[in-house]
């Protein structure tokens, strides 16, 4: 077994002395301690890409070697870094000794040794995993178009709306949104709109509608028009109604 030593200058802190006399104090060699003095982006390749043979040439380190460092984090910029470096050493199986936090150094060998790697294997292929970005895929209800329609219509309420979908209303404002923002002209109730031009078959199919000869869908069908027109359409005849009324 060889022993190296591999330190890393923390810009921030500006330990590089600190992590140096550390290794010397735990007995390595001066000429087997590999430092790296500035960010693994600003230069080509790093003393510990030499070190786990990341390039073309053999890696210095091989199987039965010691490792030493002073913290899992001199592995990389990031946990992503940090899981494949580690990863690395266990394909090489070199032994790793973490001086900050010896729960999870690999040596010495102890009779948990193995499962204490497996378990640092995962627990950093976890938090190295890249997140997710931006909303997740919303799941509709089925009836999600028809009661969208109806309420953007002002043929329901809010409340009514979310207890048909059995959702929030929080739910129901948040979906709402997202249509609105991915279907550009849509209004709210309420909002005025520009004046309607009708079909000629418009009181026709409307009658047929009001008294239950047809489906929404067959009337819009009929009328060549989307269904949020539609129920647009029959909230301001049902206003224009009661008013008359």
């Amino acid at each position: 077994m060889i022993t190296y030593g591999y330190v890393h200058r923390d810009i921030r802190r500006n330990n590089l002395e600190g992590q140096l006399a550390l290794m010397k104090r735990c007995g390595v060699e001066e000429e087997r301690i590999f430092c790296d003095y500035e960010s693994h982006n600003e230069r080509g390749q790093s003393e510990l890409e030499k070190l786990l043979g990341l390039s073309s040439k053999e890696p210095i380190l091989k199987s039965g070697d010691l490792l030493l460092i002073s913290s899992l984090k001199r592995l990389g910029n990031n946990w992503l870094e940090v899981s494949e470096r580690w990863d690395r050493l266990m394909e090489l199986g070199v032994y790793i000794q973490v001086l900050d936090m010896p729960a999870i150094s690999t040596y010495p060998v102890t009779s948990s040794t193995e499962i204490v790697q497996d378990v640092v294997t995962q627990l950093l292929r976890y938090i190295g995993k890249p997140k997710r970005t931006g909303r997740p895929n919303v799941v509709y209800p089925p009836n999600w178009p028809d009661i969208r329609d109806k309420y953007l219509a002002g043929l329901c309420t809010s409340g009514q709306a979310a207890k048909e979908l059995k959702i929030s209303s929080v739910t129901f404002f948040k979906w709402v949104r997202m249509y609105k923002d991915k279907t550009p002209g849509v209004k709210s109730p309420g909002q005025p709109g520009p004046e309607v031009v009708y079909p000629s078959n418009w009181p026709d199919v409307r009658d047929k509608y009001l008294a239950g000869l047809c489906t929404s869908g067959q009337a819009s069908k009929e009328l060549e028009i989307s269904p949020n027109t539609f129920f647009r359409w029959m909230r301001i005849y049902k206003n224009s109604t009661n008013k008359e009324s």
